[in-house]
């Protein structure tokens, strides 16, 4: 699984008095594309903006800066459909500093993860730790989060991960006490090893 690092990847150039500059060459764009840039992209087309060139020129060149920068973050964005607008809404509400560049950056499952823990539950500051946590990729951090719970542990992790080796305990953490339980019931039981080997993989899916 990628990890985010939580920072997005222009945390100095996308900026708003950047943006209107940019804006005079290319009135479509947003701050978003911005954020889905390099500080090396901004500056470039800054460079360009400041240059000596005849207007036209200038224009043509700040224009095509853009674009071609634009392009190579929507390619990568394509590589994860929940990479979108309206799951970035729902993680800010936990991690106001999140961007779409972060999710880009991003497998789905683990922003599927993180919007499990967004879903679950009241909202409260155990769920914003765990939420938090998922976005960074801090499994010591959804740990002190679930320090409550019964079922988020080592012991409980090593019998799963005999039916579904790639877990970690954040992925437990994800799922909560009540699947862990049935998880478990499920390991217990008469199924055959094939049949609960699927089932267990299933609730991590």
């Amino acid at each position: 699984m990628t990890l985010a690092t939580g920072v997005s990847a222009a945390t100095i150039e996308a900026t708003e008095q950047n943006l209107v500059q940019i804006q005079a060459y290319v009135p479509e764009a947003t701050m978003v594309d911005l954020e889905a840039m390099s500080d090396t992209d901004i500056r470039v087309i800054l460079n360009a903006i400041s240059s000596g060139e005849d207007a036209d020129g200038k224009a043509n060149t700040v224009r095509a800066l853009f674009m071609d920068a634009s392009k190579m973050d929507a390619d990568m964005a394509t590589t994860t459909e929940f990479a979108n607008e309206t799951n970035l809404l729902k993680i800010q509400e936990f991690v106001p500093e999140a961007t779409l560049a972060d999710l880009a950056r991003m497998e789905n499952d683990q922003i599927a993860s993180i919007l499990n823990a967004i879903a679950e539950g009241d909202n409260g500051a155990d769920k914003a730790a765990t939420v938090r946590a998922l976005f960074e990729g801090d499994d010591s951090m959804v740990m002190h989060a679930n320090a409550t719970s019964d079922f988020v542990n080592e012991t409980n992790l090593a019998k799963i991960k005999q039916y579904a080796p790639d877990i970690a305990l954040g992925d437990l953490a994800r799922i909560g006490d009540e699947q862990i339980a049935q998880i478990l019931d499920l390991i217990a039981g008469d199924d055959s090893e094939g049949d609960k080997r699927q089932a267990v993989q299933a609730y991590f899916e």
